[in-house]
């Protein structure tokens, strides 16, 4: 009896030991996927050196033994360990049916899978050979297309059962989620995830492009920060989502163990680099500064730790700790900005809080936490891509955020500029009117003023003219009962008062014109005429500086124009007394160039001397009134300027050629219409000589002052200074009886006011001196 109970205890032990898990029943009709994790049980290989035989013969009950999956996923944090899990599955439907199972996340380290035979139902498991050691190929159907999971594909006939073993080495045990689906669902997913991963990686990599065009062609070093956020955080979603794998070939466990300790702290990097380059660019006030850049440098060194360390539980754990302090700064520095109620900053916090958030909530995955909220991300996309869109909107809400508040700045400096502008124009405009008032109450004043002032030298010129002409009509009367004794004083008395007649006939002629506009009467002139007679004028002119006249006129000439005689004999006298007074001893000439044109005749009039010319800065004045090139020659600088302003009345423009030296030209040109077109051919008139110059000689034994004096006086004369001259005499008159041959000579000679004879005489040499 007892040796029964035995046998019959050993066999319990046996089925017991050897008990099979739950089974999961599917058919056609099932909802794919199902989890097989409530269904699954799983032993630690603490050292990894379990192998299939060993797992399948642990004894039950012990803590080293088969339990429920979910009583190890309760477990928090990461290890090292390998993992065993078993279940069954069995086809309750009336056809076979194409399965695939799947851990659960597309970036799990090592997976293989141990398929037993397959059974019918009700028949008890067979323990796995200790020699079949080789894992089952996963997706060796032929059929099937390439999958980026690491993932068992079988077919399961009606009513049979399969027993399935999966050996997984990763971190995270927690994001072992077995699952079973049929063929065409596992394919609808997969089409299904790679639309939501193309949206994902493809918003996030056109962001990268966009962001790297704003960094160039805004020249914005936060924006470049950004677009290296961007294309490290899409090539991280491409590789956790196991597409290296479907299209590369790529299958390395550590690749997916070591990006997540890679990637996460850089884009926290970045995050931070970009939050503060752009605080510092736009003028925000981040809080916290100096916390975020230690921040940064704890961030930098822990990148590097994870290329010297690699993948270990306590580098996960420090990253998790990592990203929940930055998220809880990040946060509270949005607090005090929004606080601040800065619009732009709240914009760019709230972005970074979103991108923040995804971290987060990575960072919590990758460590290994088992939240429900995780789970339900989970879903049927594994990884789901909810966390890469808040990532993705994070930055888009920083992009749009940047573009508003570009948008507003340029808004607000147009509004500046404009009412800037606005206000410039409207001070322009009250300065200009201020200006214009007074420049107009000054140009009135001005007026005022000049015109009192002409009117006055008006009536002093007319008060001068009578009691000159007085004088000179006594004078004529004395010169007619004059004896010899006299002459030479009535011919002073008359010089003087024609010297004077000529400056108060300037001077009347220029209030005149000043007063009212010059008038200008034409009529009928024998042009013949009023030549030869301006050429006998301007003989005697030139006469009294030794020069010679020269008058050409032209061959022919019609007999009567319309013209003011009167004003162009005017403006001739003018220009051949100007010649008179600058010319010693020279030549002047009178000439004109007559043309018919069409219904007019276009003549052309010059008076040319070969005096001391003009140089080239007073000649862009010397039509200006009271303008004298050289003192000492007569006149008050009028007569030029009369004469440009009749020569505009009639229609020309007076223009001057000259040079120092060379003499000078002025020439103007008139169109007239001609009355009489019979031929007249002018007289030319025979050149008059240029009287003799007696050049004073000193007589034998006079004395004279010394040269010095006499080059002073020399230089006086020349100048036509009277008043400086009479002093110069007094001055002179004081050595006694010296000089009483050569004073009187002088005296003699400034009362005919023979400024040139007194030049000539300072300058004779004395034959004994």
């Amino acid at each position: 009896m007892t040796r029964a109970l035995l046998v019959c205890a050993a066999w319990l032990w046996l089925a017991l030991a050897h008990a099979a898990p739950v089974t999961v029943a599917v058919d056609a009709h099932t909802a794919w996927p199902r989890h097989l994790s409530e269904a699954a049980e799983a032993v630690e290989d603490v050292d990894g050196t379990l192998t299939l035989g060993d797992v399948a013969r642990l004894p039950p009950g012990q803590p080293e033994s088969w339990r429920p999956v979910a009583a190890w996923q309760t477990r928090p944090g990461m290890n090292a360990s390998a993992w065993w899990l078993r279940m069954t599955v069995r086809n309750d439907g009336d056809r076979a049916l194409d399965l695939v199972v799947t851990p659960g996340s597309p970036r799990l380290g090592d997976v293989d899978y141990y398929l037993l035979a397959q059974r019918p139902e009700g028949t008890a498991p067979s323990l796995p050979d200790p020699a079949a050691q080789a894992p089952a190929a996963a997706g060796s159907r032929t059929n099937s297309p390439p999958s980026r999971y690491q993932a068992l594909e079988f077919s399961l006939s009606a009513g049979q059962s399969a027993d399935i073993y999966m050996r997984v080495r990763n971190l995270r045990f927690s994001a072992v989620q077995p699952k079973i689906y049929e063929n065409t669902a596992f394919e609808a997913r997969e089409r299904r995830a790679a639309l939501w991963d193309g949206v994902l990686i493809g918003g996030l990599s056109a962001l990268a492009w966009a962001t790297l065009v704003i960094a160039a062609l805004a020249r914005s070093l936060p924006f470049l920060w950004l677009s290296l956020l961007s294309a490290i955080v899409a090539a991280h979603e491409y590789i956790k989502r196991g597409y290296p794998r479907l299209y590369l070939g790529a299958d390395s466990p550590l690749l997916d163990e070591r990006v997540p300790l890679v990637v996460l702290p850089l884009i926290g990097l970045l995050l931070l680099a970009f939050a503060l380059q752009l605080g510092q660019r736009e003028g925000i006030r981040i809080p916290g500064r100096v916390w975020f850049i230690a921040l940064m440098m704890v961030a930098a060194l822990r990148l590097v730790a994870a290329f010297v360390i690699g993948p270990a539980p306590l580098m996960f754990t420090i990253q998790t700790a990592m990203g929940m302090v930055l998220s809880v700064s990040v946060l509270a520095a949005a607090l005090v900005m929004l606080i601040r109620r800065d619009p732009s900053a709240r914009l760019i916090l709230i972005g970074m809080a979103i991108s923040l958030a995804n971290l987060a909530v990575q960072l919590l995955v990758e460590g290994g936490s088992n939240l429900p909220v995780l789970r339900w991300l989970d879903m049927d996309l594994e990884p789901h891509p909810v966390t890469g869109l808040l990532h993705l909107g994070g930055n888009l809400a920083i992009m749009a955020a940047w573009i508003h508040h570009v948008g507003r700045q340029r808004n607000q400096a147009r509004d500046e500029l404009v009412e800037r502008q606005l206000t410039e124009q409207e001070r322009l405009r009250r300065e200009v009117a201020q200006r214009t008032t007074e420049l107009n109450d000054a140009l009135k004043y001005a007026e005022a003023q000049n015109r009192q002032k002409v009117e006055t030298l008006g009536y002093i010129t007319h008060d001068l003219r009578a009691p000159l002409a007085t004088i000179s009509g006594y004078t004529r009367l004395l010169a007619a009962t004059q004896t010899p004794d006299q002459e030479p004083h009535i011919q002073a008395i008359e010089r003087s008062v024609g010297y004077q007649m000529a400056m108060i006939d300037e001077l009347l002629e220029y209030a005149r014109g000043e007063l009212a506009p010059l008038e200008v009467h034409s009529g009928a002139v024998e042009l013949s005429k009023l030549l030869e007679e301006v050429a006998g004028f301007g003989a005697t002119l030139g006469a009294r500086q030794g020069n010679r006249l020269v008058y050409e006129p032209p061959p022919v000439l019609p007999r009567l124009v319309r013209l003011d005689g009167r004003r162009l004999q005017q403006v001739l006298l003018n220009l051949l007394s100007n010649a008179a007074k600058f010319t010693h001893r020279g030549t002047i000439t009178l000439k004109l160039n007559a043309s018919p044109a069409e219904n007019a005749w276009r003549l052309d009039f010059s008076v040319a001397d070969t005096g001391i010319g003009i140089d080239l800065a007073d000649r862009m004045s010397v039509f200006d009134a009271f303008r004298q090139i050289q003192r000492g020659q007569g006149g008050v600088g009028l007569g030029l300027y009369i004469a440009q302003n009749i020569v505009r009345a009639l229609g020309g423009e007076l223009q001057v050629e000259s040079s120092v030296g060379n003499g000078s030209r002025f020439s103007f040109t008139l169109s007239v219409q001609a009355l009489d077109i019979t031929p007249v051919r002018p007289r030319r008139l025979a050149p008059h000589p240029a009287p003799p110059h007696a050049r004073p000689v000193p007589h034998a034994g006079r004395a004279l002052p010394d040269a010095g004096e006499r080059l002073h006086l020399a230089a006086l004369a020349r100048d036509g200074r009277l008043s400086d001259i009479e002093q110069w005499l007094a001055t002179m008159a004081e050595a006694g009886t010296r000089y009483d041959t050569f004073l009187p000579q002088v005296r003699q000679r400034l009362q005919m006011l023979d400024f040139e004879g007194i030049e000539a005489l300072a300058l004779a040499s004395d034959p004994h001196g």
